[in-house]
């Protein structure tokens, strides 16, 4: 909300003006307002016990999280040259990790203090980050979707660098929560009110639902997880050429890896 500065003072010198101005400068100064709004969003505990059960490990500045932290370098390398700053986390089926991927990955950038980012659960079918995280009871994302909620009373916020928002229970597609108007409003006022440096999407599986076609609109590039046991050619080769059609593909993320048994050959583009 705009607010007026009425000053109650006589100004009796150059001086006193040039204060009174600098003082009305940082009032409205977009930084401050930044701040504040991140601070309404409600802090969240992590629960280290339930983020090692999950595989969870990408807030840790230990060895385990430095897969994740060179994947990091590497999306935000290519993110800042391209001047992107919405990326989606896809996956041909279900079982590939991507909602792992997608968490470890958020809580890998906000370890650099400067990288405000939020993590938004668009798998609104079968949501999972919040169970991940021990979020529960509250109003949830398809309720700021739908503008019955507004963002400052469903966020979490984990520190200073990392926002959190998703549903606890399915959603009941039939009311149209994908909608792109209404995803595009809802984005827009998120991004105005608290200028995230990186917004980070989980989707749902992009084989099994076509979601992804009203969700890439609204981003900038994808990441596409697969299953380096399960996953096959001929599926990463049909979510390539789809995903090319309508977003910019970032790279392809091989999972649940070992490499003694992995077949590099067949995914010869990946990050890891």
């Amino acid at each position: 909300m705009t607010q007026s500065l009425r000053v109650h003072r006589n100004i009796n010198s150059v001086d006193d003006s040039i204060t009174i101005q600098h003082h009305h400068r940082d009032i409205c100064d977009p930084a401050i307002l930044r701040e504040n709004s991140w601070e309404e969003l409600a802090p969240g505990e992590l629960n280290l016990d339930l983020l090692t059960e999950n595989r969870i490990v990408g807030h840790s500045r230990g060895s385990e999280a430095l897969h994740f932290d060179v994947l990091r370098s590497r999306t935000l390398g290519e993110m800042r040259k391209q001047n992107w700053r919405k990326l989606a986390i896809v996956s041909p089926t279900s079982r590939c990790g991507k909602t792992n991927v997608a968490l470890n990955l958020a809580m890998s950038f906000s370890k650099q203090l400067d990288n405000r980012t939020i993590l938004l659960d668009f798998n609104f079918r079968a949501p999972a980050i919040s169970k991940l995280l021990g979020i529960s009871n509250g109003p949830a994302l398809s309720s700021c979707i739908q503008a019955q909620e507004e963002f400052a009373t469903i966020g979490k916020r984990f520190g200073s660098s990392l926002a959190v928002a998703g549903d606890d229970h399915p959603v009941d597609m039939k009311s149209n929560i994908l909608c792109r108007k209404d995803i595009s409003r809802a984005l827009t006022a998120i991004d105005h009110r608290y200028q995230p440096k990186l917004m980070l999407f989980d989707t749902p599986p992009m084989l099994q639902f076509h979601d992804i076609a009203d969700i890439s609109p609204h981003i900038d590039c994808v990441l596409l997880v697969i299953d380096a046991q399960t996953t096959t050619a001929r599926e990463v080769e049909l979510c390539e050429r789809d995903l090319a059609r309508q977003t910019n593909v970032l790279g392809i993320i091989l999972n649940k890896c070992h490499e003694s048994v992995c077949e590099y050959k067949k995914y010869p583009r990946y990050l890891r």
